[in-house]
């Protein structure tokens, strides 16, 4: 069972509209699918498309190989970087949480009037 991320054909004549889905690769274009990860409206200037990243590095993990046009969206939102694979991009690591340090206690207050009292005293004298 090959998997395959590609677009998914939705809309009417004249106005296209894509889905981008994982499938398996004996599955015809709007077939049965698996997941669908994302949106591809080439018709619009600008956001033309929406991809859910973590799913998309998910499937690729699992051995889905995206189409030329899906990886063309995929480089544009980041999730294979130019001159990385998409096998790359799948095993990306994760960073490492920062280690958290405790704050220091502030000193006590109460002392520092009582000493300047105490010296008040002392001048009068």
């Amino acid at each position: 069972m090959a998997l395959v991320i590609r677009l998914r054909k939705l809309g009417t004549t004249g106005q296209p509209f894509f889905r981008i889905a994982v499938t398996e690769t004996a599955t015809a274009r709007d077939g049965r699918f698996l997941e669908e990860i994302g949106w591809y409206d080439p018709k619009k200037a600008r956001a033309n498309s929406s991809i859910d990243e973590e799913r998309a590095r998910y499937w690729m993990s699992k051995g889905a190989k995206p189409s030329d046009t899906v990886r063309s969206l995929f480089k544009k939102h980041g999730v294979i970087g130019p001159g990385r694979t998409a096998k790359a991009a799948a095993v990306k690591p994760e960073a490492e949480p920062a280690p958290q340090t405790a704050a220091p206690e502030p000193a006590p207050e109460t002392a520092a009037p009582e000493t300047a009292a105490t010296e008040t005293e002392n001048k009068q004298e």
